[in-house]
């Protein structure tokens, strides 16, 4: 059995309803195994800090960030104070946020989940 041989084979397989095929030849044994599996489309995104510092909820317009308050692409969702410098913590998507999981002014840490994003259809 040559290279074309075993291409073809595939080939094969790939286009036909068979769910698992197996080739033998001499030494060789090639087991092939088509998987349905459908991966579902993730609609929620979870907000880390990037860094290590004290988060500020409020935001510059004197709103607090609430649970179910909408919120647009790059806009900002909180600060974090880290070595006397504000960043700005902004969302990678449109949505809604459906969770808080820090208190204004609480310490965070470095990869600490601030927020749940459910994203917008």
């Amino acid at each position: 059995m040559d290279d074309k041989q075993i291409k073809r084979a595939i080939d094969a397989f790939k286009a036909s309803d068979a769910q698992t095929m197996t080739l033998e030849y001499k030494e060789i044994h090639i087991t092939l195994q088509k998987k349905n599996e459908k991966i579902p489309k993730e609609n929620t995104v979870l907000v880390v800090s990037p860094v290590v510092g004290i988060v500020s909820l409020e935001l510059n317009n004197g709103s607090s960030l609430m649970v179910n308050q909408t919120i647009k692409k790059q806009e900002v969702i909180c600060f974090i104070e880290s070595m006397k410098m504000l960043r700005n913590i902004t969302s990678d998507v449109d949505g809604v946020i459906e969770e808080v999981y820090v208190k204004h002014l609480d310490m965070v840490e470095y990869n600490q989940p601030l927020v749940k994003i459910k994203i917008n259809d």
